[in-house]
């Protein structure tokens, strides 16, 4: 009977540290991304960019954007607009927080949209060289970003956490979910086992 409470309590402490600790602490998800690119967009006064996105969550906060400052010679202000159907943030930056690449934050307030709300990224800058600045894009000018989403409803994280352990699990090697479960298979028989 000890042996049972012991095999149950192991087991609940890999499920505390898989699912439910995550729940507590973590407080902003990734969402949607473009990760393809190479391709350098020459970003000046002359040529600004927008895209367009799909939120995949509710709550968005913050964007990532890939940029190249060559040297970091480029001080120019840069622009940016995040639009959704009834809100829109602005932020301001300079060139010098971009490096030689870099990976742009992009914080502010979250949005209150639900899920799959489209929004409007417009960039700007009072760039007038068209070799400081670039924005990193695929082959449709498609910026290389990714978007992040808070997260403050334990039950929806609990929920979200689930269903990824669940994820992770079905899109997993078959051969490493064997070896996986297999090894707490037989933990579990070694303690029954085992005086």
């Amino acid at each position: 009977m000890k042996k049972t409470f012991l095999i149950i309590g192991l087991n609940l402490s890999l499920v505390m540290v898989l699912v439910v600790f995550p729940s507590v602490f973590i407080r902003s998800r990734q969402g949607n991304s473009n990760t393809n690119g190479n391709q350098q967009f020459s970003f000046t006064t002359n040529r600004p960019l927008t895209f367009y996105f799909n939120s995949n969550f509710s709550d968005l906060q913050s964007i990532f954007i890939d940029m190249k400052n060559p040297n970091i010679d480029n001080n120019s202000k840069i622009y940016v607009k995040i639009s959704g159907p009834t809100d829109s943030r602005q932020l301001t930056f300079s060139g010098s927080n971009v490096g030689d690449p870099a990976t742009v934050p992009l914080k502010f307030l979250p949005f209150t949209d639900p899920p799959l709300t489209k929004y409007q990224v417009s960039l700007t800058t009072e760039n007038t060289k068209s070799e400081n600045l670039f924005i990193i894009t695929n082959q449709n000018n498609l910026p290389v970003f990714k978007t992040f989403y808070q997260q403050t409803n334990f039950k929806s994280n609990l929920m979200f956490n689930i269903n990824r352990q669940l994820d992770i699990i079905h899109n997993r090697n078959l051969i490493f979910n064997l070896i996986y479960f297999g090894t707490i298979f037989f933990l579990d028989y070694y303690i029954l086992i085992h005086d």
